[in-house]
């Protein structure tokens, strides 16, 4: 008798129709039960044809699954897919078309979660699923045990057959950790390391994870406080994110110029939330008469509208209006906007957006920051001591400044192809703020192709944050890159990106090595002394005892330059001087460094003599000549 008594021996069966059939639930529409050949068969049943994806989903008594840990339990079943006209549908059981199984055993300190994706047919025959599961130790502790059937967008699930039984502890078993035949994903037990990594790293493993549905709660709380926000445009300080911040004294103010604004709040990639009702709080101080002729409206995943409200009149200074969301629809995204007949300045103080989540992600990697202390690169800089790496040093009181006579570009490299969910830009805070103002945060791939951006319309002020949102399916890049479409200063004091990566980073970079980049490379110089013996390349020969010379007392400066032939990062600079004679005419040195479009990038002035030879460290700066 396994622990727990019989009970425990069949979790549910199919033909146990009370208990069987009636512990299926579904979040999104509702379930028909019929017979066919004598079996009891479940399918979706939808409110909207344009519905997103369905699941099934049933919960499990984890008082069974915990008190009978090292046995394995036989999960087993039949389902057919079909789409809006009754046609059954094929998947091939590895993609995101194929519906997709999930078992899971959390709370407390568990959290084992094991995923198959099913391949259905479509010549009306029934897709067989059998799984053996051998419970782990690690569930110990656990409160809650699921299993769900989800992912097939627009199409309807059908199953018949399904059951869960201990199995006799003599018979073989399957490994938790073992790989299933019908293409199993675990959860990662661990987050990836933070370190500074090689330029390529494609032998690494993928960790990003599919998204599973799952009740949660059914108390209402303001989903809101933990979303992103996002606007039209943003102005004189407005940011966007003051509308989830909890405090209706600060507010989001946009730049008044565009019809139809807007402000959205996501509450969460892979997520849908039923909501109860949307409180619109406006700005207490001022100007609440501009808060009129709008739409309160509620957006599925793919951004279309499935719930709206309509408000004509004015909303005073600090008055409230409530929307009550009255048949149940669920939503990823909230949102107000003007009317398109409307051209004004829109701002609130805060969006509240009341409700629960009916489907999260099952395994969510942790969001962490991933821009600090990464290698970054810039078009130019003003001087040594406003370097690229400036912005991702994690000191708000060091800033990455530009020249201001180009179209500006700053850079960072991620390490590896990683998610982006949001990127944060923290201004200089000592003065001349307003420079940062149309500008461009991009994302780009590891051959820095163009994935998304998000547009900075009005100026940002001398230590001000503004965010600029991402976090779609596709927000997937290996660099980071904010950009002038003019000529001006680019200046920025942190530049903060935050995701997760999706391939495993290695725990430690590997050790540069130091190269000699100007041997045997093209020189040349101003002037040459003695024609035969003097020239530029003398200096870049390898042989410490000849030399160049250039022409004395000619009433101009001498220069002597060498051609890299390609962009280096450069550590330093040693210098050899002649041997036989005359050492002391090398002295007070300036260095010059140039780009591939000869444009200088850096100046690097010195004092002093060098006596024999003398080595200059250079800030890594990435120059040609």
């Amino acid at each position: 008798m396994p622990e727990g008594g019989d009970r425990c021996v069949d979790l549910f069966k199919y033909d146990d129709y009370p208990n069987g059939i009636h512990g299926w639930q579904n979040f999104f529409a509702g379930l028909v039960v019929s017979e066919d050949a004598g079996k009891y068969v479940i399918n979706t049943t939808r409110r909207k044809d344009d519905r997103g994806h369905v699941n099934l989903s049933r919960n499990l008594d984890v008082s069974c699954l915990v008190s009978n840990i090292g046995r394995t339990y036989h999960l087993f079943g039949k389902m057919r897919m079909k789409d809006a006209s009754g046609n059954d549908v094929a998947s091939d059981g590895n993609s995101n078309a194929s519906p997709k199984l999930t078992f899971s055993i959390t709370g407390g300190q568990s959290n084992f979660v094991q995923s198959w994706n099913i391949a259905t047919t479509s010549d009306g025959n029934w897709a067989e699923f059998s799984e053996e599961i051998t419970l782990p130790i690690a569930i110990e502790g656990a409160t809650r045990a699921q299993i769900i059937i989800d992912k097939a967008e627009k199409m309807e699930f059908f199953i018949t057959e399904w059951g869960m039984d201990l199995m006799d502890s003599e018979a073989p078993t399957v490994s938790p950790t073992a790989l299933p035949s019908l293409s199993p994903s675990v959860s990662p037990t661990s987050s990836p390391t933070a370190s500074l990594v090689p330029t390529k790293a494609v032998t690494l493993t993928p960790t990003k994870q599919p998204v599973t549905a799952a009740p949660v709660s059914a108390t209402p709380t303001n989903l809101a406080l933990s979303g992103l926000a996002s606007a039209d445009s943003e102005c004189w300080n407005g940011f966007a994110y003051k509308i989830i911040d909890g405090n209706a004294n600060s507010i989001n103010h946009n730049c008044c110029n565009k019809y139809g604004a807007w402000l959205m709040v996501d509450l969460g990639l892979g997520t849908l939330n039923y909501v109860e009702k949307i409180v619109v709080k406006n700005r207490v101080d001022c100007c609440g008469g501009r808060l009129k002729k709008f739409h309160v409206e509620l957006l599925d995943a793919d951004k279309t509208v499935v719930h709206a409200k309509y408000h004509e009149g004015t909303v005073g200074n600090a008055q409230w209006r409530e929307f009550v969301v009255d048949d149940g629809t669920v939503a990823r995204f909230a949102r107000i906007r003007h009317d398109d007949s409307i051209k004004d300045c829109l701002h609130i103080g805060e969006l509240e957006v009341w409700g629960y989540p009916t489907e999260v992600p099952a395994s969510p990697e942790p969001i962490i920051e991933m821009a600090t202390g990464m290698e970054a690169t810039a078009s130019s800089q003003y001087n040594q001591n406003s370097v690229a790496s400036k912005s991702v040093d994690g000191n708000i009181n060091t800033i990455h400044h530009s020249k201001c006579n180009e179209m500006p570009w700053w850079r960072v490299d991620l390490g590896v192809m990683s998610f982006v969910q949001d990127v944060k830009i923290t201004n200089r805070q000592d003065c001349c703020g307003g420079r940062l103002r149309h500008a461009t945060v991009e994302l780009l791939d590891e051959d820095l192709n163009l994935v998304e951006s998000r547009y900075i319309e009005g100026s940002v002020g001398n230590g001000q944050v503004v965010q600029k949102v991402f976090n779609e399916e596709t927000s997937e890049a290996r660099y980071v890159q904010v950009s002038f479409n003019r000529n001006d200063c680019l200046h920025m004091a942190e530049v903060n990106v935050y995701g997760y990566h999706l391939m495993a980073k290695p725990t430690s970079s590997p050790t540069p090595v130091p190269m000699n980049l100007a041997l045997g490379k093209p020189a040349t110089q101003s002037s040459t002394y003695n024609s035969v013996s003097d020239v530029a390349s003398m200096a870049v020969d390898g042989n410490y005892n000849s030399f160049t010379h250039t022409q004395c007392h000619k009433g101009y400066i001498q220069w002597w330059r060498v051609d890299l032939e390609d962009v280096y990062t450069i550590a330093s600079i040693t210098v050899g001087n002649r041997l036989d004679c005359c050492g002391g005419r090398f002295h007070d040195a300036t260095f010059y460094f140039y780009d591939e479009n000869d444009q200088e990038v850096y100046v690097m002035p010195t004092s002093g003599g060098i006596g024999s030879k003398k080595t200059f460290s250079v800030d890594f700066v990435s120059a040609r000549y």
